[in-house]
């Protein structure tokens, strides 16, 4: 990388920094091109050089957080097997303090792609939604191949799954009839809804049915 370029890299990151953060903080409709230029100490028009367009600042900042989260949500159930994948990236998603930046605009995000004539961020909605699912489904897959969770279709339980994180997300954020720590337990009571029987369980099922069998 020459060092124009790493400059202009390294200028472009800051700015994203700062839409990040500006976002996070005053959502989007209060967001000016003149507070990421302060935020990231550059002029305004250096700011609309890289994004001439403010909804293009909403778009890179959606997924340079986006993508950030899901990276850190891979690099950690990496490491994990089974049912503890899915149960740490519930852990993530609602991590006291941390995100909140992530929520924050992904909100804003849904408010242009719930419109009927906003086909541009339904797309690029989906498409963030589909590496999220992709990853929900792959942690329900080995938890079920594990032997921990009784799932006949991980990919139908994967969208269930991001449908509830999401619906929690809002009620965190909008209400306060739901905390982030009553959203961890509701969503890992669901887990543990469809947990596949221990096999000492089914051992002794096993042998009762068996019992019963014989005194016929």
């Amino acid at each position: 990388m020459t060092g124009r370029v790493a400059i202009e890299h390294l200028r472009r990151s800051e700015l994203i920094d700062a839409t990040i953060a500006t976002i996070a903080e005053r959502g989007f409709l209060r967001t000016t091109v003149r507070e990421i230029a302060r935020r990231a100490s550059c002029s305004p028009a250096a700011v609309l050089y890289y994004f001439p367009r403010k909804d293009n600042l909403l778009v890179v900042a959606f997924r340079e957080a986006d993508q950030r989260f899901r990276s850190r949500v891979q690099a950690e159930i990496a490491l994990r097997q089974g049912a503890s994948k899915l149960e740490r990236i519930i852990e993530l998603c609602f991590a006291e303090g941390e995100e909140e930046a992530l929520w924050s605009i992904e909100f804003e995000v849904w408010a242009f792609a719930s419109r009927p004539d906003d086909a541009y961020f339904r797309q690029i909605f989906e498409i963030a939604n589909s590496d999220w699912l992709d990853i929900l489904t792959e942690a329900v897959g080995d938890a079920v191949k594990r032997g921990d969770l009784a799932i006949a279709d991980a990919r139908a339980w994967a969208v269930k799954l991001a449908a509830l994180i999401d619906g929690f997300g809002v009620h965190t954020h909008v209400t306060k009839h739901v905390d982030k720590g009553t959203a961890r337990r509701m969503l890992l009571a669901e887990i543990d809804s469809v947990r596949a029987p221990a096999r000492d369980e089914i051992e002794k099922e096993e042998e009762q049915w068996a019992g019963r069998m014989t005194t016929v």
